[in-house]
Formats: structure tokens, sequence, C-alpha cells
């Protein structure tokens, strides 16, 4: 067992959601879940992802941080004629109660997020188009919801519209299960960026993501009553005992963050190399993922060869307040 406290990370594995297809009314709802893969999208916008048997990964390097994400890419294509395919890259899904923060700085920085997405392949800045999708359970409301004239990816201005609506709108909202028991907006948000690849016959391609991702931030946290809902980070009752120790009794911030892998699968064979990079700064983290090393430059570090991603990643970033001003001060001083 790792007995570094900065490190807390086991071996298992996260719980894969199945989400079903659906028809509703005018539109066909499709499953979005991915790394980057190929994939066609439907009449109705949602999108469905298709496996290659002539696209291969040769790497993937993929560097995380609270604050910014890198992802670096070399495909080869291993057939002898040009392939031009439809890529994808979903965000991971997230509910619209989300975006309810107190401040709106907070729900302005989950925006912000989204357009900072950038794509390179080879030395050639790409163009994307960007899809939203609302889904509540396994019905897609997207066309629904644009009907009703509601904000899909604003939880205040959504909530506004929904008060305005007649008692029949409201319950045709109930019925799809796209509000709580109080009236709220509570449907999943799905975004994913859509662009056509060309890889050349016989040769390799780099392609590379940078974005800032969104997280989900809990203050107060006290690691006695969290235990619970730390089963997608595998955590045990000894990782916590060693976070304790670490880090005092009184956590200030649990930072969530979660990046899609399975869909790599749907490439030719697996990752023949794949190195993770958790930027962790002053955290301590929690993930899944394994096995973990901490490198002398602060960053914890995993090479795999070969590699089938059969989960996703999700990381959970532990962090004192007092640790928290020392990162932004360093933050500061690098300005």
């Amino acid at each position: 067992m790792n007995k570094n406290p900065e490190i807390v990370s086991a071996h298992g594995r996260t719980l894969l959601i199945a989400l079903g297809i659906f028809i509703l009314m005018t539109g066909v709802a499709v499953d979005i879940s991915a790394n980057d893969t190929g994939g066609k999208v439907l009449p109705a916008g949602g999108v469905i992802f298709e496996k290659t048997d002539k696209i291969s990964m040769e790497s993937e390097v993929l560097r995380i941080g609270r604050h910014r994400i890198d992802v670096s890419y070399i495909f080869k294509n291993q057939s002898d004629s040009d392939v031009i395919i439809k890529m994808m890259f979903p965000l991971p899904v997230y509910n619209i109660q989300d975006l309810d923060p107190d401040d709106e700085e907070f729900r302005i920085s989950k925006i912000v997020g989204f357009k900072s997405f950038q794509v390179q392949a080879g030395t050639i800045t790409v163009s994307y188009e960007t899809t939203l999708r609302a889904k509540a359970g396994f019905s897609d409301i997207t066309v629904l919801l644009n009907s009703l004239r509601i904000p899909l990816a604003d939880y205040v201005a959504a909530s506004k519209r929904i008060a305005m609506l007649s008692n029949d709108e409201r319950f045709a909202l109930t019925k799809v299960l796209a509000l709580d028991l109080r009236g709220r907006p509570r449907w999943e948000l799905h975004t994913t960026f859509i662009w056509n690849q060309n890889f050349p016959a016989m040769q390799s391609l780099t392609i590379h993501h940078s974005y800032i991702p969104i997280t989900w931030s809990t203050l107060g946290w006290n690691y006695n009553r969290m235990f619970m809902g730390l089963g997608p980070y595998c955590a045990d009752k000894d990782s916590i005992s060693r976070l304790e120790s670490a880090k005092g009794q009184t956590l200030t911030i649990a930072e969530k963050l979660g990046y899609i892998l399975s869909t790599a699968r749907n490439w030719k064979g697996p990752i023949h190399s794949f190195e993770l990079i958790i930027d962790k700064g002053r955290s301590s983290v929690l993930t899944c993922f394994a096995p973990l090393a901490l490198s002398e430059d602060g960053t914890l570090r995993a090479t795999l060869a070969d590699y089938t991603p059969n989960n996703d990643l999700q990381i959970l970033f532990l962090e004192s307040l007092k640790d928290l001003n020392k990162e932004q001060e360093d933050e500061s001083r690098k300005r």
C-alpha cells in the first residue's frame, strides 16, 4: 500500500454509467461519452461514436491540472489511402444545478471553460463546431427546452423562464424528469466539440487539445463526513486516515474533476503508449487510477504500454485553506 499521504490512489474501477438511446418527439437522443474518437452527427444533433479499424493511437500524453488540461495524441493511418473522420471531443457530463452558485463569477467560470477549447492537427489550428444537448433520465430534451425558449446552460435564466410557463408546460417538463420536486431545472448537459480530420495514408499525425477544465468545488468538507461520497475515487478508511494526518481534520476545498478515457477503445487496438500526468500543486489527490508515482517536480505520473481504458478518470483534489492561499501567492508572483 502506498504510504505517501500526497498520493491516495487505489486499484479499482469506477462505475460506468450506461446511458440508453431514447426517441423523443421529433428528435433522436444518442449517447455522448468519449475521449477523442471518431463518430457521426445524427440529424437531431445527437452524437454516436463509430469504431475504426484503420486508425491506431500510437501514444497519448494526458496532463491534468485543476486549471488546465493538455492532451497530445499521435495517431497513425494503417491503411494505404487517406481517411477522413469526423472527430468528437466531449466534455464530462454535468447537471445544470451545478451552475447554481452563490456568486456570478463562479457561474461564468464554467462558461469560460467551454470557450477555452483549442485543437491543433500538426501545426494547423483546427476550427470546430460545438454541440450542446440537454438530457433528463434517458431522454434528450433539447428540442422540448428550445420550443419553450428555456436556456440550456444557464441555471438562473432557465429558472426564471420556467417560472413564467403555464401549468401544462411545467407538467410537460415534469413528465420527462426535467424538474426536481421543487420545480427547479435538473437536466444534464452534454457538450461535444466536432471537426473533420484527414489522416494521410500510412502516416502519423499529432493532434493536441487544451482547455480549462470544469470542476465542482465543495467548501468546508470534513474527512469524517465526506467518506460516503468517495466511492468513485477508491477511497478507503486507511487513505482517509493518512489524509487526516497530512492535512488536519478540517478540509476547506474539495474539487472534483472528470476526464473521459473509455472511448479511446474506438481506435484500432490499444493505446500503445499512455502517460498520465497530474499537476496536483499543493493538493492531495484521490483517484482510482493506479499505479501513480510522485515525481521530483511534484506531479503524479503513470506510464502504461498497450493500454486499453475500461473506465473514465475521476480525480478529487483536496486542499486546505492555508495551502490554497500559498498557491494563489505563488501564481501572483509568476505574473
